[in-house]
């Protein structure tokens, strides 16, 4: 009876909504932003036709990246942004009546070239190779096969790095993971 109670409820107010967007003329348009990583969906919908600009500038007002999209009923558009340096970056979309931003802060971890040798595996025992190209942070994570982190650690890398790690009371795969911060 809950159940039958619960979806009853949940058709209501999907109808009333439904109802309310199509005679409510004020609500011509919906922006939504979607990031996940690097990349940011943008997803527009009009009940018009219309002429919309899409603008990505960072925080200076510098525009890194501008189009125009010519769409009937709205469109849905995925932008990279993996190219762009760690930082800020204001997404803005405007359809000539309505302008909806969005900001979006990009954070890159960098992988950094390293060598693992198992030494002796069954006494837990590797060794961590990184050369070092330039000074730079690193972060050293360490995962057991069922990916639990089981060390972690920050090292400030100025020339090469070498390290034997004793990894006890895990079996299996161990692996490394080292990323500039």
């Amino acid at each position: 009876m809950k159940n039958v109670l619960t979806i009853f409820v949940a058709l209501l107010v999907s109808s009333a909504v439904f109802a309310m967007r199509t005679t409510d003329p004020s609500a011509e348009n919906s922006i939504a932003f979607i990031k996940t990583g690097s990349i940011v969906k943008v997803i527009y919908s009009s009940d018009k036709e219309s002429n919309t600009r899409v603008t990505i500038t960072d925080l200076k007002g510098k525009e890194v990246f501008s189009e125009s999209v010519r769409s009937k009923n709205g469109f849905s558009r995925r932008y990279n942004l993996s190219q762009l340096g760690s930082g800020n970056y204001v997404v803005r979309v405007s359809d000539g009546k309505n302008t909806k931003t969005e900001v979006v802060s990009l954070q890159h971890e960098r992988k950094v070239v390293h060598k693992v040798t198992e030494l002796d595996a069954d006494a837990g025992k590797y060794a961590l190779y990184i050369p070092a190209f330039e000074a730079t942070e690193v972060t050293i994570n360490i995962y057991d096969e069922q990916l639990g982190r089981i060390h972690s650690e920050k090292q400030n890398i100025a020339t090469d790095f070498a390290r034997v790690y004793y990894v006890k009371n895990t079996t299996g795969k161990i692996k490394f993971e080292i990323f500039s911060n």
